[in-house]
Parts: C-alpha cells; structure tokens; sequence
C-alpha cells in the first residue's frame, strides 16, 4: 500500500508507543473495547467494518485497487489516525496522521483489490474523551466498468445487427425513477460526430426488446444509470404476435423518453435486451438515427474536426480497452495511434 500526500510521524514503534497517539498497540485488547458499530459497510462496501471505542479500529477488506481515503473530518473531533498491516502487537504501521482537517485526521493512499487494513482511531493524549460514537468516513473510488460494457460494440450511425442469443447479463438500470432489469442485455458504445437529436430502435426484432441508454459503464454488479429507456414502442418482426413489443428512444417514446441532444465526440453506452428472463432470445437491428453526419475522421474523439493534442490524450487513456479503438478490431493499440498520427491535422472536408 502506497500512501500519497501526508507526512509520516517518525517511525512505527515511536508512532505507536511513544507519543500518546493511538497509544500502545498492546493496549487495543477487546477488554478495553464497548462501542460496536458497522455503518461504514454500505458506504465503501467494505466486507468487514468494526468500530470500538476507548480506541477505535475497524477492519476493512478493499473490494477494488484504486484510492482511499479514510478520515474523521466529520466528527470535529482531535485524533490520530494509523494504518495498519494487521491488529496483533508488532504489525507495521503503514501511514499516519495528526492534523489534516483542523485537529481531525485523513489519510488517503492506493489500495490493492482484496488487501487487508486496519485503521485505528484515537485521541492525541492517554486521557483524551473522543465522541460516541465517532463519524469515521470511508471514500471508496469508482468500482471498475463491468467488462461487458467495457467490451461494447462500437455502433455506427444507421444499421448495426445484434443477436443476444449467447448473451447471459441480466443489467438492472435506473432511469430517473424508473428502475428494472434489461435481460440477456448487450452493449453497444455510440460517438456522434454531430450534435443533435437522435432516436434508437429495435423495430422489427424478433421477439420483445428493452432498451436504454446512459454515459458511464455501471460497476460489476452495479446499476446502469440511464437518461432514456423504453420498453414497447414498434411491431416486431415475429415472437410478439400484433403487439408492439419492440423498443424505440425517442422525444415521446413511452418509459423515459429521449429528449436531450447526444453532444458530439462523447461516447455513449446503448443496452439492448429482453423483456424477461423467460424471454425467447432476441435479434435484430439497432437502428441510429440524427443529424448528417460528418465526413469520417478516424481518431477526431472530441469532434471537433481536427486531430491534436487532445485526441491524442483521449486515445492514450483509452490505451488497453474498446473505449478509443479506430481500426475496429476492439482495442485501443499501436495501430490506433498509428492512424490518428498519420492522420494529424484538420480532418478533410
């Protein structure tokens, strides 16, 4: 575990031992320990949260690598905060801090995907009075994209064929208030080139479609939080006998109709599914429809007709995943950046 930005306080034992600050590790005894609280669980999603005070110490097992900040800023309160390795005398003090946020304390450093943290809180004398209970607050960072949205196919404006028949991702989504599930779903990424109006549609599926679109992959597991969903809007090719179970994005479509401008050069994700897990595996056509486009400009990402610096920047932190991919072959590489560079300059008219 690396810890950025804070200053250390002298060495483990002193920190532990000699100074009054979390005071001496042999002390953090369960004898010692009244106050049981786990409030932190659903906040950073941490397996384990256990907090107790005369010191307090919680276990945290990180669901994801990233940075995290633990502090206890909100509680007003003097501390001392210690990151340790582990609970039994002896384990290593990995970061410290006194005052971060007034006399409250705050680390925040990058954590590996499964390790194992001990945090313990406590006052900057022996015989400092923290509150019961005392707010610690866990900052987790975002959860990674589910891989399957992170593998999406690249749409093109107009005709792109799905088939959802292998397809085994049932994504919950949320949109506004609406809240259901689009079963055996696939994902498709689209980028206009112009900003404007546009509509999705599956009609002429076969069999019953849902459909929704957003910006952000959702995290595995997680909500896909969409601006625009529909479920029944157009006849379907065959499986849905007269009704009209195929799914339209439009400015009066029926669920959450699609009523905002999609802004050129920003990539948006498109679920496409069945209404049901029982439902028959669904096919068709994803029809995008909107404003002319504008002559192909392989590696243009922001739309803004040339290709600079900028593009330059979005294709390298695309590096290693669909989300910049030019050529076609699902994955921002070598052969990317050989095109957008033999390309550089203003796009051809």
């Amino acid at each position: 575990m690396e810890f950025v930005g804070l200053r250390r306080e002298r060495s483990a034992r002193e920190s532990a031992t000699n100074r009054g600050g979390i005071h001496r590790l042999q002390a953090l005894d369960s004898r010692v320990h009244t106050q049981y609280r786990e409030d932190l669980r659903s906040t950073a999603h941490l397996i384990s949260t256990i907090i107790r005070c005369l010191h307090f110490i919680f276990l945290a097992c990180i669901p994801w690598a990233g940075d995290y900040k633990i502090d206890t800023c909100a509680s007003g309160a003097d501390t001392r905060l210690a990151i340790l390795d582990g609970c039994a005398p002896g384990s290593n003090v990995l970061a410290t801090n006194d005052d971060y946020c007034g006399l409250s304390s705050s680390i925040t450093g990058a954590m590996a995907a499964g390790q194992v943290i001990y945090a313990v809180v406590g006052g900057t004398s022996p015989g400092a009075a923290l509150p019961v209970p005392l707010t610690i607050t866990v900052t987790a960072p975002p959860p990674p994209p589910s891989p399957e949205c992170a593998a999406a196919i690249v749409a093109t404006f107009g005709s792109n064929y799905f088939d959802n028949a292998s397809a085994t991702l049932n994504q919950p989504i949320l949109a506004g208030t609406l809240a259901t599930t689009i079963y055996k779903s696939s994902w498709f990424s689209f980028t206009p080139s112009v900003t404007g109006m546009y509509t999705f549609v599956t009609c002429g599926s076969v069999n019953d479609t849902k459909l929704a679109i957003g910006t952000v992959c959702p995290g595995v597991g997680l909500v896909f939080s969409a601006f625009a969903y529909n479920d029944d809007s157009c006849a379907c090719l065959s499986g849905c006998g007269v009704a009209l179970f195929s799914s339209s994005l439009n400015p009066t479509n029926t669920g959450v109709p699609l009523t905002q401008e999609l802004v050129a050069g920003t990539m948006y994700k498109i679920l496409v599914g069945g209404y049901s897990a029982p439902t028959l595996p669904t096919s068709g056509d994803l029809v995008i429809d909107g404003p002319p486009q504008t002559p192909v400009c392989p590696g243009d990402y922001n739309g803004d007709q040339v290709r600079d610096g900028a593009d330059l920047a979005t294709l390298l932190s695309a590096w290693g995943t669909p989300d910049g991919d030019i050529t076609g072959d699902g994955l921002t590489d070598g052969t990317d950046l050989t095109t957008l560079l033999s390309g550089w300059g203003p796009c051809p008219l």
